[in-house]
C-alpha cells in the first residue's frame, strides 16, 4: 500500500525513503538484512533498488536482480531474502520469498531439485527453481487448501526448520 507495484517501476529515491518506513515491519528479514534494506532504501541508490524490485516482480527476473545487486553494493552483499522481499510483499499470489537454507533443507526432504539448481548469486534459474518448488508444494498439500504463497512459504519454513527432537512427547 505504501508504494504499489505499478508506481514502484518509476520509483524515486524519495519514494524509496517512504517505503523504508513502511516495508520493514515484518519478521521475514534477519535484523542484518532489514538494516541493509533500510540503508539501501534510505540511501542514494534507493530508487534504483525499488525499480529493480519492481522489474523482478513484473517478470524481468535477471534484470531486476542485477539492478538490486548494484543498488545494494554500497551497503553490503545482496542476498536472496533482499531480492525476493518486496516482490513477495507486492504479489504473494505469484511471487515467493526465499530463505535459502530452510528452503534447501525442505527441498532435500521432499526430493525436489532446488538445492542442485540453487546459486547464492541472484539469478533467474534459481528463482524459477523456487517457483517450481512452490508449485509442487501447493500440489502436494492441496488438501490443506493453501490460499496463496504466504501459506506455501509458511509450510516450507515449518518443514525446513524441523529437526529431530522437535516433536512433543
Amino acid at each position: 500500500a505504501a508504494l504499489p507495484l505499478a508506481a514502484a517501476a518509476e520509483a524515486s529515491d524519495a519514494d524509496a525513503q517512504r517505503l523504508a518506513q513502511a516495508s520493514i515491519q515484518t519478521n521475514m528479514l534477519s535484523r542484518f538484512e532489514a538494516a541493509r534494506l533500510r540503508d539501501t532504501l534510505q540511501g542514494a541508490t534507493g530508487g534504483r533498488f525499488v525499480q529493480g524490485a519492481a522489474r523482478f516482480a513484473m517478470g524481468e527476473t535477471a534484470a531486476g536482480a542485477a539492478a538490486m545487486t548494484a543498488a545494494v553494493a554500497p551497503h553490503g552483499r545482496i542476498s536472496w531474502p533482499l531480492v525476493t522481499y518486496l516482490p513477495f510483499l507486492w504479489d504473494y499470489s505469484t511471487q515467493m520469498f526465499l530463505k535459502p537454507n530452510v528452503t534447501a533443507d525442505f527441498a532435500d526432504r521432499v526430493g525436489h531439485s532446488f538445492r542442485h539448481r540453487y546459486s547464492a548469486e541472484p539469478n533467474a534459474e534459481t528463482y524459477e527453481a523456487l517457483l517450481d518448488l512452490a508449485a509442487a508444494t501447493r500440489d502436494a498439500i492441496r488438501s490443506l487448501e493453501p490460499r496463496d504463497n504466504i501459506d506455501i512459504q509458511s509450510f516450507i519454513w515449518v518443514v525446513g526448520e524441523y529437526r529431530e527432537g522437535d516433536e512433543r512427547e
